[in-house]
């Protein structure tokens, strides 16, 4: 777990929470922009590098439900709760066992209106 990454995704995934489904949020890992999530309303979209149908790679990170996938392509959940602490410790496990991201890893943080 990469506490500094939850401290720096859990003001902006608060914020969407706040605005409600017309934010988002968008997470890039640093010099891979193929290593992105994204976080709406009690959703996330994320990329997905793998062939294999995620459901229980998921089911190690916690409750959520998966919505549809397409292989090498992306991954859409709804997360059953709207904690701005537990998303971002829900996206940070993604983006080290999924897109493989280093520890330490730095992101670039963008919020928008939709």
């Amino acid at each position: 777990m990469s506490a500094d990454q939850i401290a720096e995704m859990s003001p902006a995934i608060r914020e969407v929470i706040e605005g409600g489904d017309d934010f988002c949020a968008t997470f890039e890992i640093v010099g891979a922009p193929a290593s992105w999530v994204q976080f709406t309303h009690r959703a996330v979209n994320a990329a997905y590098p793998r062939a294999t149908e995620p459901s229980a790679l998921l089911a190690t990170f916690g409750c959520v439900i998966l919505e549809g996938w397409d292989a090498n392509k992306f991954l859409t959940v709804r997360m059953p709760s709207a904690d701005a602490r537990g998303v971002a410790t829900w996206i940070d496990q993604y983006f080290e066992k999924v897109l493989k991201a280093k520890t330490g890893y730095a992101l670039n943080v963008k919020i928008e209106k939709l």
